[in-house]
C-alpha cells in the first residue's frame, strides 16, 4: 500500500504487485509532483527484475511496469542459494535528472560468515564482497529508458565492509559521477544522461602502503573536483579528485 497523509486525511493506495514478490523499493517525488515507486523483485532464489508504479498528486495511478533482467542479474541456482553464497542487490539512490528522467542507482554485494572453532572457542570470520553498479533510468511514466553497469570488486574481512561501496553525485550536465576503491586503487566512472559508462584508474597507492579510501566519506566541491579521504591503522590522508 502507499500510505499518504495531507495534514487532515489519511489516503491508502494499493499496489497491484501481480503475484511478484519484492526484494527492494524506494519511493521519489518527480519534479512535477508525480510520484514514482520503484524497486526490484525477486523469485525464491534471486532478483528477477525491476518493477514501479507512477502516481499523480490525487494519487491515480498513471502506469505500472514490470520487467525481467534474468541475465543483469545472473540469477543463481538454488544449490547456491542454499549455501548462502547468492549475491544480494540493494537500492542506493534515486536521483531525478533534468531531461525529466530519474535514476534508480543499485549495488550488488554479499557477506559471507564462517564459524570456526580455536583453542576450544568458537570465532566468527564475515567477509565483504561489494560488487557491481547496476543503474536504470525511468522515462516519466516509469518505463525503463536504458541500463547500464560499472563493474566493481571490493572485497574485505570483519571491518563490517567500512572501506566498500561508493560516491555518487550528479553534475550540472546530468553525468553521474562514481569515485570508490578497488584494491590499492581509486576508481572514477562517469554515466552520461544517454547511459554510457566511462571507467578510469585516477591513483594507485604503492604497494608497500596499507591506505584504502574510505568511499562513502567522499564529498564533491564543484562540479571538477571531489575530496576523497584515505586511512590506514596509523594515518588518514586527504586528497583532490578530478571527475
Amino acid at each position: 500500500y502507499l500510505h499518504c497523509f495531507d495534514g487532515e486525511n489519511n489516503f491508502s493506495v494499493k499496489l497491484d504487485l501481480d503475484n511478484h514478490q519484492v526484494s527492494d523499493i524506494n519511493l521519489k517525488i518527480l519534479d512535477n509532483n508525480n510520484i514514482l515507486i520503484t524497486g526490484l523483485y525477486k523469485t525464491e532464489i534471486a532478483i528477477k527484475g525491476v518493477f514501479s508504479f507512477v502516481f499523480n498528486e490525487e494519487l491515480s495511478l498513471l502506469n505500472s511496469m514490470f520487467r525481467d533482467y534474468n541475465v543483469l542479474f545472473t540469477a543463481s541456482n538454488k544449490e547456491r542459494y542454499k549455501k548462502g553464497k547468492d549475491y544480494y542487490f540493494e537500492i542506493n539512490k534515486i536521483i531525478s535528472l533534468s531531461n525529466n528522467t530519474t535514476t534508480m542507482i543499485v549495488e550488488k554485494y554479499n557477506i559471507l560468515t564462517k564459524y570456526y572453532t580455536s583453542n576450544g572457542e568458537t570465532r566468527t570470520t564475515n567477509t565483504y564482497n561489494y560488487k557491481d553498479i547496476l543503474v536504470f533510468n525511468f522515462d516519466e511514466l516509469g518505463n525503463v529508458n536504458w541500463d547500464s553497469k560499472i563493474k566493481k570488486g571490493q572485497h574485505s574481512m570483519n571491518d563490517d565492509g567500512f572501506y566498500s561501496s561508493f560516491f555518487i553525485e550528479k553534475d550540472n550536465h546530468d553525468n553521474l559521477d562514481f569515485i570508490f576503491g578497488e584494491n590499492r586503487k581509486i576508481i572514477r566512472a562517469k554515466i552520461s544522461p544517454n547511459g554510457d559508462v566511462v571507467r578510469d584508474v585516477v591513483f594507485t597507492f604503492p604497494e608497500e602502503s596499507k591506505d584504502k579510501i574510505v568511499s562513502t566519506y567522499t564529498r564533491k566541491i564543484n562540479d571538477d573536483y571531489v575530496v576523497v579521504i584515505a586511512r590506514s591503522f596509523k594515518e588518514i590522508k586527504i586528497g583532490k579528485v578530478k571527475l
